[in-house]
């Protein structure tokens, strides 16, 4: 065992004082995992900060510091970490920073999570690059598990240090409210869609994101297999396009689509490349009522998509409705979600 000053190894102070030392948390005693202590396996003059699930499957709880910050000065937090009994390290390994505000409670107070985690030998480092808010006076840093009965994990570094801030990254957006004059055939979707594209494409944008059903948003009204034979096997008509488009522009396009794949269809959104080249695809989870009698089948997970300007999610319009489709993306790393839909409340954005 060590006592709670051995542990300030494991967090880089900017100033190079002393600090209070880690701690446990929970929020309530029923969801406290087992906290504990163990010799580092990379340094003898070390100890590693452990928790575990034990068994609990409504565990909660991490170890916690606090540190000075300055309000506006980029941070970052860096964790080394070795897990087991662990699938997925977004959901349940969560280390963020608790921007503390006087003596006020947290739902008040900004917070920021680590996303990104990469592979280190046998260990997982995770990190990422934090502004503080310009109210806060303080961090406290949490090392959090949660909702992992059969995971062990142990943190053998963490460090908290002053950065140069992140360079910006801006991104220029075209999008359209649009649909062709009804009826129109398929033909007419891909003519009138790709002239909106043009008219968006001389304003030189990054990324271009078309509504949904953007093939079949016109077509006479169908069902059932009629409307089958009207979906889009990927590529099609329509996303050669966009696959077109993009390059001719060299900008990624979004468009949701009827997608048609074996014998079943699917609300979905493809994502194009720069380059034309399909990056992948979102199926929408959510279909809104009168899309499953129709023969529309949901799908079944949320996706994130990696473009040279960020992390990119989708979510189609109907799943705007739960806020876990956004909190799935974000905790899959996403940066920016894209949202086209045919027919929407705005106050609900």
């Amino acid at each position: 065992m060590t006592t709670k000053a051995n542990l300030l190894t494991h967090i880089a102070r900017m100033d190079g004082s002393t600090s209070e030392g880690w701690y446990p948390w929970t929020p309530m005693p029923s969801l406290t995992p087992r906290f504990f202590l163990e010799d580092s396996p990379y340094d003898s003059h070390r100890m590693s900060l452990g928790i575990s699930g034990d068994s609990n499957c409504y565990c909660f709880g991490a170890w916690c510091q606090h540190a000075r910050v300055q309000p506006g000065k980029a941070y970052r937090l860096r964790v080394t970490t070795r897990c087991r009994g662990i699938e997925d390290l977004a959901l349940h390994l969560t280390p963020h920073i608790v921007w503390r505000r006087g003596d006020l409670p947290e739902e008040h107070c900004a917070e920021d999570a680590v996303r990104y985690f990469r592979c280190a030998g046998e260990s997982i480092m995770g990190e990422d690059t934090f502004i503080a808010p310009g109210n806060c006076d303080g961090a406290e840093v949490r090392l959090l598990l949660r909702y992992a009965p059969d995971a062990t994990v142990w943190f053998d570094d963490v460090s908290l240090s002053e950065v140069a801030p992140p360079p910006p990254r801006p991104v220029r957006v075209g999008t359209m409210r649009f649909r062709p004059v009804h009826p129109a055939t398929a033909a007419e979707h891909v003519q009138a869609y790709g002239e909106q594209i043009d008219r968006l494409g001389m304003t030189r944008p990054d990324l271009i994101v078309l509504p949904e059903f953007a093939n079949t948003v016109s077509l006479p009204s169908s069902r059932g297999i009629d409307l089958w034979k009207t979906a889009e096997k990927i590529p099609g008509p329509f996303c050669e396009m966009l696959m077109e488009k993009a390059r001719t522009y060299g900008c990624y396009i979004c468009a949701g689509i009827l997608e048609q794949e074996g014998a079943f269809m699917f609300n979905a959104a493809v994502l194009f490349d720069r380059r034309g080249t399909l990056v992948g695809k979102q199926r929408k989870v959510h279909p809104y009522w009168p899309e499953e009698p129709m023969g529309i089948s949901p799908g079944d997970r949320f996706q994130v998509f990696d473009t040279d300007f960020g992390t990119v999610g989708i979510m189609i319009c109907y799943d705007s409705w739960w806020p876990e489709s956004a909190r799935l993306l974000a905790l899959k790393g996403a940066e920016l979600i894209l949202f086209p839909n045919a027919g929407y409340e705005e106050k609900i954005l």
